[in-house]
């Protein structure tokens, strides 16, 4: 695979299907003899801001500050140079050198396991039999190799050290590293390592503290809401949220649940969310409910005595009188 490599100074990296005549850059493949193989015509738009700040740029001879930039070409062995025209102007060429270069990585170590904190420090060591300046893109993933994000690009560089929360957490990461002399590249991967697994964050929106207090409260519902995040899976999926109560225990699953005041037990409920990531690590979050029972009227019974005539008598007219909630008024007339 030879990996194209450039610059332009002009806005960011674009490609659109347009007709080769609109496009301001062409990049012709050729063989041995220079017969033009392939021509593929691009565009490359690059912010100004981006050129005064100097992200992924270059000095070049007019002062200015370019942008890199490239693309992948599969190599067939008939492509031997390529050349770069803006407005039939060659601006660039290269030649592809006899040999590829090679890289091999020599950090992390193989089942190295990582704590929260530590700094992992990726090194390794490119050579080329051509003499050709190299390039490096580092990547990183979280399944064993089988997916690879782009983590850092180096050219002189070949170790950088990145803090381990920065990455996601993983039991099966591994560190690849891939070399270009500017046409021909390699690839070279570590063995897999331990980074650890940050727990997920979770916040309950709803309900918020409440109180139940008259005779319909039995038919009034509640929506139980929660959001939750994580470094590794990023939104939760409603199935990682749960719920319970300090007095009825689990109430149910779900990001939203909805409950009415009948299916909870009157108290001082501690209503806790549990949000549980992909590797069974969990964080939770709390409000108070108060749920006050049904107010439902005494039970009033007569009161009956015998006593002698003119004689004083002091009568508890609510000693056998019955009130479930125990919250008779004493004082009323």
């Amino acid at each position: 695979c030879w990996v194209c490599l450039g610059w332009i100074e002009n806005k960011e990296i674009k490609t659109s299907p347009r007709e080769p005549s609109t496009f301001g850059y062409i990049l012709e493949l050729r063989s041995t003899s220079g017969e033009i193989l392939r021509s593929i015509p691009f565009e490359v738009d690059v912010a100004v801001a981006d050129i005064e700040s100097g992200n992924g740029g270059f000095g070049t001879s007019t002062g200015l500050m370019g942008i890199s930039f490239y693309f992948f070409i599969f190599d067939p062995p008939e492509y031997t140079s390529f050349s770069i025209t803006w407005r039939d102007t060659q601006i660039a060429s290269y030649t592809k050198s006899e040999n590829s270069p090679s890289v091999i990585l020599t950090g992390p170590s193989d089942g190295q396991v990582f704590t929260s904190g530590d700094t992992i420090d990726i090194s390794w060591v490119g050579s080329d039999s051509d003499g050709d300046d190299l390039t490096y893109r580092v990547y990183y993933s979280t399944d064993g190799g089988e997916t690879y994000g782009f983590l850092s690009s180096a050219s002189a560089d070949t170790v950088i050290s990145i803090l381990v929360n920065r990455l996601e957490g993983s039991p099966m990461a591994r560190i690849g590293v891939s070399v270009s002399d500017g046409l021909s590249s390699s690839f070279w991967e570590t063995h897999v390592f331990t980074l650890p697994n940050d727990a997920p964050s979770v916040r309950l929106e709803t309900p918020s503290s409440r109180f139940v207090f008259d005779d319909k409260a039995e038919k009034q519902g509640f929506i139980f809401d929660a959001v939750g995040r994580d470094k590794e899976d990023g939104n939760l999926a409603s199935e990682a949220f749960s719920w319970s109560s300090s007095i009825d225990g689990s109430l149910g699953t779900g990001q939203h649940l909805v409950l009415v005041a009948s299916d909870l037990s009157p108290g001082i409920h501690i209503i806790t969310v549990t949000a549980v990531d992909r590797y069974g690590v969990s964080a939770t979050d709390q409000t108070t409910l108060i749920i006050n029972p049904i107010n439902t009227p005494p039970d009033a019974n007569d009161d009956n005595i015998s006593v002698a005539l003119n004689e004083e008598v002091l009568i508890d007219v609510l000693d056998n009188d019955i009130d479930i909630e125990r919250d008779m008024d004493q004082t009323h007339p």
